[in-house]
């Protein structure tokens, strides 16, 4: 996945830098690059 994609959640489109911060803060249920 390029760092400047976007990825879907539900239906809400989150920056790769809140994709990041989710994977930082311990959830990483979405998916890991």
């Amino acid at each position: 996945m390029a760092g400047t994609s976007n990825i879907r959640v539900g239906s809400v489109y989150l920056p790769w830098c809140g994709y990041q911060y989710m994977i930082a803060t311990g959830n990483g249920s979405y998916g890991s690059n």
